[in-house]
């Protein structure tokens, strides 16, 4: 995972303890019945109940009771300000942008760098922030935010308590000190998380992939082919967010060049820059933290290459934005982009270039014998008639023309005894009369006992050599499987394999 810098000799507010950063146990999140918590929301005249966002405190004003508070946030010092507690707070200040963005104490620049990007994209942006809220009209203490999480989208709603030190906040900022929608931002994808602590560490195309709905790929660029500049410029175009890092280096390191390693950057641009020397292609990135600089070719300091370039086009640039950061595409593809893909990540994205054919996808999980739930999307190209086959077996005339789920419950229970259970002798029975008649009609000729009592061996879950009906159930869902694989044209079922041998056939296979 990806660390930002820590801001422990430049910050107003003290490094947790040496034993707390040892351990990972010890910054585990504590909950809102923490004690200093409770001692601050009750100095601020709020009732100590629990409630939703919607409770109201002695202000007037709405109050979550449920944002997990972290043991940083409880340091002594810390106190949980309003903004209408600074000078005419502004939800937004001349537009959202991705200059808005200045990292706190808290190491998450994964989250920040994918901030930046968005912000880049305002019709992106306000799917995520809604842009009607204000702290003047029906300002009541609350935000909303959304986010995509696992195929649609979710509104997570905040108080607009944010932890501060010395009056100052300890998290993300803006330079603009009015606005606070970034900031508010943070706060509410913490909260999705389980509180701040859980932004610590964690991958950009994580937090991208929750603040669009998106698809993201992760590649090194000293692999990439194509023209670096030219891919860029397109994937930009095509609305893209796009973030980089070195990650070959130690946490907390930089390179010699200026590159924090393991350190999220924002890619915001490829310029086509006018040059003396004709015209050069530059990119543009954003370092959220903004406490190292570049020091190669494009730097700050480059008394150089910025010689060629006119005022004007440095003015049209936003050279002189000390957040903004250019250099050539040469020293991106080689000090910046290293990520590889690892199949440990949330998320893995595989690209490939398929023959006409039938495939399956199978997910799983990186250790085995893990359960879990999964989104499984696939994206093709414009022009492509690829469909899901799962769909078009649902219209295929051979599932009709077995019983339907009623009427093999009913079956089930005919051939079960009072507690519910069916014996090998009368499974044979149930299912020579459940396939008479179907596109299997014949084959519960080669259904013997022996074969039921096999089943029954390898479905029953209870160890009483019965099957109840839940063991039935996933043992008549492994027939109607089998049933498509045999009946479906052009399937690829081994030759050897007819309609009469199904039951053999299913015996080996289970």
């Amino acid at each position: 995972m990806f660390k930002s810098r820590r801001l422990s000799s430049e910050s107003s507010l003290p490094p947790p303890d040496s034993d707390d950063a040892a351990s990972e146990s010890s910054d585990d999140l504590m909950g809102s019945q923490s004690r200093l918590w409770l001692m601050n929301m009750g100095a601020l005249g709020i009732p100590l109940e629990g409630g939703e966002v919607d409770a109201v405190g002695r202000d007037g004003l709405c109050v979550d009771y449920h944002f997990p508070v972290g043991k940083l946030e409880m340091e002594g010092g810390v106190r949980w300000m309003r903004p209408k507690l600074f000078t005419s707070p502004k939800f937004i200040v001349d537009g959202a942008s991705r200059l808005d963005i200045c990292q706190g104490l808290l190491s998450d620049c994964w989250v920040l760098s994918a901030i930046a990007s968005l912000a880049n994209y305002p019709e992106l942006l306000k799917k995520v922030v809604p842009l009607n809220q204000s702290f003047q009209d029906g300002y009541n203490g609350r935000f909303s935010f959304r986010f995509w999480q696992y195929g649609q989208w979710e509104e997570v709603r905040i108080d607009d308590f944010l932890p501060t030190y010395n009056n100052k906040l300890i998290y993300l900022s803006s330079p603009e000190r009015h606005e606070f929608w970034s900031s508010l931002l943070e706060k509410a994808y913490a909260k999705l998380k389980g509180g701040y602590r859980a932004l610590e560490l964690g991958y950009p195309h994580e937090a991208m992939v929750d603040m669009t709905g998106g698809v993201t790929e992760v590649f090194s660029l000293p692999l990439v082919s194509k023209d670096v500049p030219e891919l860029l410029r397109n994937l930009l175009a095509k609305g893209a967010l796009i973030n980089c890092a070195n990650g070959k280096g130690e946490v907390e390191k930089k390179n010699e060049m200026g590159i924090m390693y393991r350190h999220a950057y924002s890619l915001t641009a490829v310029e086509k820059v006018k040059t003396t020397d004709g015209f050069k292609d530059l990119v543009r990135i954003l370092n959220p933290w903004g406490h190292t600089e570049w020091l190669g070719a494009w730097s700050d300091n480059d008394r150089n290459e910025w010689t060629k370039v006119s005022a004007e086009e440095q003015k049209r640039l936003g050279r002189a934005h000390p957040q903004n950061t250019f250099l050539s595409a040469e020293d991106l593809r080689k000090g910046v982009l290293c990520w590889t893909q690892y199949s440990t990540r949330r998320e893995v994205v595989l690209r490939s270039s398929l023959p006409p054919g039938r495939y399956i996808i199978i997910p799983s999980t990186f250790e085995p014998n893990q359960q879990g739930e999964f989104l499984l999307r696939v994206l093709t190209e414009p022009g492509s008639d690829a469909t899901s086959v799962s769909a078009v077996y649902h219209s295929l005339p051979h599932q009709a023309a077995l019983p339907s789920d009623a009427a093999v419950r009913k079956l089930f229970h005919r051939h079960s005894n009072k507690e519910g259970l069916c014996k090998p002798e009368r499974l044979q029975r149930l299912l020579t009369e459940a396939l008479q008649g179907g596109v299997l009609a014949g084959s519960e000729r080669y259904l013997s006992l022996e074969h039921c009592k096999s089943l029954v061996v390898l479905m029953d879950s209870q160890g009483k050599a019965r099957l109840n009906w839940s063991d039935f159930q996933l043992l008549w869902d492994k027939i109607r499987k089998w049933t498509v694989t045999i009946a479906t044209p052009a399937s690829h079922t081994p030759p050897s394999v007819t309609r009469l041998q199904i039951f053999s056939f299913f015996h080996r296979k289970t």
